[in-house]
């Protein structure tokens, strides 16, 4: 019997061409962002281009191994916002995306006990499918957690923002534990229902420890940050810390480092792999 491929390409060709015969396989991808340096970039172009390959599929009658929807679970961002962000990238087709996109906003959960009115925001906007009612005992987390129970299945998941989830923990080792726990847990889901999950983490705003801590509860870690060590201006590169499938091509305690490129015409590209520089 055919071994069963799992996973799916990133829809971003510079960088799949990197991975070769290996796809993102069913996992959590944790994307590393220096404050501009590219993450939203490589998350919007790699949705904009998986949505193109289906559409492109669904044309071509092709076999190739496709989510069959993009779930995007947005904690304190509205719809209009990241599909502003995204129509910037003008190779991104907006209705191509609209076909593939689940958006939940999670703004009404997030925003619920602060001083924000709430004819500020535009909540609990879920793209046509039923999201579980709020109830005041309930904790963002919770609400994700039903959200991801109910939805994430044979997709690409994205979660804006991790910084956004943290911020609303209670203090303290316990609360930390449970959010590392349902880490983990994300990370078993993805592997039984087929999804990839995008988690974005804003760097430098948690403690070092912490940001390590939830690094190493991923299973593929993307570091998208400036690099200052040229004469010129500073240049944009990603690191992949550690990625799940292709840690044989590398030896353990090294990082393979990306030169990449940004630009609205072609989204995020990589240019060369720059170097391999130790932990």
């Amino acid at each position: 019997m055919d071994k069963v491929q799992k996973g799916f390409p990133s829809g971003i060709k510079s960088f799949d061409a990197i991975l070769k015969d290996n796809v993102l396989q069913n996992s959590v991808i944790l994307l590393m962002n220096e404050v501009g340096a590219g993450a939203r970039s490589w998350m919007y172009t790699s949705l904009a281009g998986l949505s193109h390959m289906k559409a492109e599929q669904s044309a071509k009658k092709t076999n190739q191994r496709l989510p069959d929807k993009i779930l995007y679970i947005s904690l304190s961002r509205s719809k209009e916002e990241v599909l502003g962000e995204i129509s910037d990238l003008k190779i991104a087709n907006i209705a191509e995306l609209e076909k593939m996109l689940v958006f939940i906003d999670l703004s009404y959960r997030y925003f619920s006990s602060s001083n924000v009115p709430r004819s500020w925001i535009q909540g609990n906007e879920a793209g046509g499918v039923d999201v579980p009612p709020f109830t005041e005992s309930s904790s963002l987390m919770d609400e994700l957690v039903k959200i991801l129970d109910a939805h994430a299945r044979n997709s690409i998941v994205v979660i804006d923002s991790m910084n956004d989830l943290i911020r609303l923990q209670p203090e303290g080792k316990e609360e930390w534990t449970r959010l590392i726990i349902l880490m983990k847990g994300i990370s078993r889901m993805a592997m039984i229902r087929n999804n990839n999950v995008y988690v974005f983490l804003t760097m430098s705003i948690l403690e070092k420890n912490r940001e390590e801590d939830i690094a190493d509860n991923s299973n593929s870690v993307l570091v998208f940050k400036w690099d200052s060590s040229s004469m010129s201006q500073p240049r944009s590169i990603m690191q992949i810390k550690k990625f799940k499938g292709i840690l044989p091509i590398r030896s353990e305690g090294l990082m393979l480092t990306l030169e990449t490129k940004l630009s609205p015409e072609r989204g995020f590209e990589v240019s060369y792999t720059k170097e391999i520089l130790g932990k």
